[in-house]
């Protein structure tokens, strides 16, 4: 097996050489690549250790010792003919169709999905899904390779064609080429001692050679439009792969990021195309404040702010700039609409003030308050003082105090009441590599309004409009004449609130859907500064009215990791369906986009799978009005299956919660975004809202 290695380098190399002299610079070497500084340009960010044609970060077949890079996805779609075991053990080589989605959940650990479709001796589709984890054990050193150790297809299921648990190292070689050598243990894939090397002849070309434990392999792959690539923040890749004594196989995929790269946002201070353009803070006296505040009430309305009061109060700290607002507009990220916010209080703010406090509504409850000395916000976005230091400074409520505002006279700008929001969602439910069929999907639109009737105070009305349905989709996995038409009523818990601890409750009434009718408690206890929270769902629901015959009975714990935005929950009790049992989930955001893995054990089954959230609406949507149309601002689609059995199925009834897309978490947490230890760990936030939208320049 060392000899094929040994052939596979040496042509490998030959071929390349002639090249290599004229080759322009490209990224250092797939060990490396995490190390790279934030700072680092797009392009290179994306090309560097592209996924395998057996969806690791590697070579042609083999793996590396790299990870995909933290917060980037790749997704790859291959034919390639490979040997698997079909029936009883006997071995049949022929082609397969492959679709990957991989993952750098952390910048060492990568997760991957892979899907399989074969053909047996006798022309039956074999379909197989598999799920594969590597982790980079250590980086590359001076002398010392980097070392990576992984698992293919773990717990192997019904059918573990790609079973292997393998160790491998790589080495830089130069400036454009590396050297992967590694072990396997798997009984058909990555068996014994495999390796291969990689040399980049130039920015969108590199040829690659690698012996997988059972077949010698050589590939060129392609990089279509780098400099393109680059700008959309979109890489595409195309590979020409041969096997010895095989037909020869093509792969095509991209990697791009989650969430989007807020390092791109650095440096922008282009105005928003609905701002009062103005000049930075102007020198004024005190008795100019009125004049003052009621130009900040107005910019802050034209920019679709709502429920906007703003006023002066003379605190022990000296004079205070008090401003409370709702954010219905910049929905992507609440961080962006208080940057904004703050932002627009410092351009008017009297220069005798000295501190600036800014509270924040949900529904037209006040769910927090941030406040900051206006000099140091200033210093800040000027970038002469740090992320760190300006954080610590910061001054916030999770449980904001009476307002100030409560007996002043006359009401709030730009109130919130009686305007609907009418989303327009899409529903797709998908069964991948079944039994019934190789992509069975149905495809349904949920046309769905919000109004706002009072403080806390939302009525919610929402139909299923069908669109298509393929012949092998399940029909019985779901009802999509799944209707909705539920009040919801939000408010404080009263005595429980301190500046460190907030608590909300929500009672839900109405239609849940199609088969329940009934009221509904949910309630949430945020302590800690957000790092954890304690919540509970009481319900009480029938077929209708007079038979609520069915509950639901369940408590959750989330704890939250602010520095890697990462949130592990756990809940347990009676679901819908119920069973009786509990859930677990690890989730990370990346930007907006939140992925979750999720465990689900009760009475009637264990499931497991994926959970991707992304949102579909714009970083700035239309202004709130009376009838506005929206893009949902967070689509979910799960992909799922039961685990632990000999066989497993499609089960959508185990652990299903009374959903009402209107929980406390969701819409006052903002997805438990808002939180205080959430803020002070992403205030460059704030700074690059400040910049990008309404173009904020401190005086010097």
């Amino acid at each position: 097996m060392t000899c094929h290695i040994a052939r596979v380098v040496c042509g490998t190399l030959a071929c390349a050489s002639a090249s290599i002299a004229a080759a322009q610079d490209l990224p250092r070497a797939v060990a490396r690549a995490d190390s790279a500084p934030p700072q680092a340009a797009v392009g290179t960010f994306l090309r560097r250790n592209p996924v395998s044609l057996s969806g690791f970060s590697g070579l042609i077949f083999v793996p590396t010792g790299a990870t995909t890079p933290s917060g980037s996805v790749d997704f790859t779609f291959d034919n390639t003919h490979n040997s698997l075991e079909i029936g009883h053990d006997v071995q049949q080589r022929g082609l397969q169709r492959n679709v990957f989605l991989v993952l750098g959940l952390f910048p060492r650990l990568t997760v991957g999905a892979r899907g399989t479709l074969a053909q047996d001796a006798v022309h039956l589709d074999v379909r197989d899904l598999s799920v594969n984890v590597q982790l980079l054990a250590r980086r590359e050193g001076r002398v010392a390779p980097a070392l990576a150790i992984g698992m293919q297809d773990i717990g192997q299921g019904a059918r573990p064609f790609f079973q292997s648990k393998f160790v491998v190292a790589t080495k830089t070689l130069g400036d454009r080429a590396t050297a992967t050598v590694g072990y396997g243990t798997g009984p058909k894939v990555l068996n014994g001692l495999f390796g291969g090397v990689a040399v980049a002849l130039v920015p969108w070309a590199t040829v690659l050679g690698d012996y997988d434990g059972t077949s010698t392999n050589g590939s060129l792959r392609l990089f279509p439009f780098p400099s393109l690539s680059d700008r959309l923040g979109v890489q595409p890749r195309i590979d020409l792969a041969w096997t010895k004594g095989r037909e020869a196989s093509i792969g095509a995929g991209f990697r791009t990021r989650l969430g989007g790269d807020g390092e791109a946002l650095r440096g922008i201070a282009s105005p928003g195309p609905d701002r009062p353009v103005g000049a930075a803070i102007r020198p004024t006296g005190p008795g100019a404040a009125p004049s003052e505040v009621s130009a900040a009430v107005a910019e802050l309305v034209a920019l679709g702010f709502e429920n906007v009061r703003v006023g002066v109060s003379h605190a022990d700290t000296g004079p205070t700039l008090m401003v409370e607002y709702e954010n219905r507009r910049f929905n992507r990220d609440e961080l962006d609409a208080l940057g904004i916010v703050m932002a627009v209080a410092a351009r008017h703010a009297d220069r005798s003030v000295r501190r600036l406090r800014v509270t924040i509504r949900r529904v037209d409850l006040p769910v927090m308050a941030v406040e900051t000395d206006l000099a140091g916000f200033n210093a800040f976005v000027e970038e002469r003082l740090d992320a760190p230091s300006f954080a610590t400074q910061l001054v916030i409520s999770s449980a904001p105090e009476r307002s100030v505002f409560e007996h002043a006279p006359g009401g709030p700008a730009n109130v919130s009441r009686w305007k609907v929001d009418l989303f327009v969602r899409p529903r797709v439910e998908t069964n991948f590599l079944t039994d019934l069929g190789v992509a069975e999907f149905r495809v349904s639109v949920l046309p769905d309004a919000y109004v706002q009737l009072g403080r806390g105070l939302v009525l919610n009305a929402r139909g299923t409009i069908p669109v298509n349905t393929t012949k092998g989709f399940d029909r019985s996995l779901e009802n999509q004449n799944a209707d909705r038409l539920l009040l919801h009523q939000a408010m404080r818990l009263p005595g429980v609130d301190r500046p460190d601890v907030s608590a909300l409750t929500q009672f839900s009434v109405g239609r849940f859907g199609y088969d329940a009718v009934g009221i509904a408690n949910e309630m949430d206890i945020s302590v800690a500064d957000g790092r954890i929270s304690i919540g509970s769902t009481l319900a009480l629901f029938g077929k209708s009215p007079r038979q609520l015959d069915h509950s639901v009975a369940l408590g959750t714990v989330r704890v939250r990791d602010v520095a890697w935005d990462v949130t592990a929950g756990l809940t347990a009790g009676r679901f819908r369906r119920g069973d009786v049992g509990g859930m677990a989930d690890l989730s990370r955001m990346f930007g907006s986009t939140e992925l979750a893995f999720f465990f689900r054990s009760t009475d009637f089954a264990s499931s497991a799978g994926i959970r991707v959230g992304v949102p579909l609406t714009p970083a700035r949507e239309l202004k709130p009005g009376r009838i506005r149309p929206r893009l949902p601002d967070l689509h979910v689609q799960e992909l799922q299956s039961t685990v632990l059995d000999s066989r497993p199925t499609l089960r959508r009834d185990v652990a299903r919660p009374l959903a009402t897309d209107h929980e406390i978490q969701r819409v006052f947490r903002v997805r438990d975004r808002l939180q205080p230890a959430t803020v002070r760990a992403h205030v460059e936030t704030l700074r690059l809202a400040a910049r990008r939208w309404v173009g904020y320049h401190p005086p010097s």
